[in-house]
């Protein structure tokens, strides 16, 4: 009886043990089903995502050259027409994507889409795209008292805020957007500050260029935003700087305008070929040709 016994928990101690290890075997197989289930839902997610952030930038890419188009298309107007007027003699649009990085100058206008040479002097276009709110070209300091303004309240707020994280002493500039969703605003600031780069770089090239041809050639910076959908919200910029911020065509006409009104350049015409060609030509040896 007592063998009997044994031999009947024996049997149910193999049967229980081998309903475990089947039961084991069938959990690792819905342990690797629900994995190979999941690496293909974030596979099929990633292939979704890089499909619309290729849709994105295609989106992107043919909006930044209808705009550049239209920008050109824009420019040759106004010129033409001052033109007619007899306020300029003749006038060349370049668009730098032309210009070949061996280009000497290629490092000075890089941050610009055009350059326009004219008798009277130069005008470098940089074609932005606002989709949002935008504090533009606020500086870093603690806002005053006198402020009365509510936005440039918060501009200068936020300006100093992100700015204090670097603890630098350098006065610097920033441009950010305001982006609001439920229960959250969020600022997004630019890598560059458009107006501070459209400063200096429009301070160096016309250094080179005047190096090169050996006459003053007055020049200035337009930020045109071409495709303003938010609110600008303008900061620290110089009312009397030589770089002009641009949202329609009478504001690019404006510009044109003060250039003619206070420039000390008068370009011959050999002159003004002689600077076109120093931007078409590609190599550093035409500088001393």
């Amino acid at each position: 009886m007592s063998l009997l016994l044994w031999f009947l928990i024996c049997v149910l101690f193999i049967l229980v043990l081998l309903a475990l290890l089947r039961l084991k075997f069938y959990q690792h197989q819905l342990d690797v089903e629900a994995y190979t289930k999941m690496q293909l839902l974030n596979k099929i997610s990633i292939l979704k995502q890089e499909r619309y952030q290729s849709k994105e930038k295609r989106a992107i890419t043919t909006t930044y050259h209808l705009n550049l188009r239209n920008t050109r298309q824009l420019l040759n107007h106004l010129l033409e027409d001052f033109k007619s007027d007899e306020k300029i003699k003749d006038f060349r649009i370049i668009t730098t994507s032309q210009i070949a990085p061996k280009n000497p100058l290629f490092p000075f206008i890089s941050e610009f889409d055009f350059i326009v040479i004219t008798n009277v002097g130069m005008i470098l276009m940089n074609i932005k795209s606002l989709k949002s709110k935008t504090f533009y070209h606020f500086d870093s300091r603690i806002p005053t008292t006198d402020e009365q303004d509510l936005n440039r309240i918060v501009g200068h707020y936020i300006a100093h805020q992100y700015h204090n994280q670097f603890q630098s002493d350098l006065k610097t500039s920033y441009t950010f957007n305001e982006i609001i969703s439920e229960n959250k605003i969020t600022y997004e600031f630019h890598e560059y500050d458009p107006y501070q780069i459209a400063e200096r770089a429009t301070q160096n090239i016309q250094e080179a260029v005047e190096s090169f041809v050996q006459v003053p050639v007055s020049t200035i910076g337009v930020i045109y935003c071409v495709d303003q959908r938010g609110e600008r919200i303008d900061g620290d910029a110089q009312p009397y700087s030589r770089i002009y911020t641009s949202e329609s065509e009478t504001d690019i006409q404006y510009a044109i305008q003060a250039l003619i009104d206070t420039s000390h350049t008068q370009l011959e015409s050999h002159t003004m070929q002689q600077l076109v060609s120093s931007f078409e030509n590609h190599h550093e040896s035409s500088k001393h040709q």
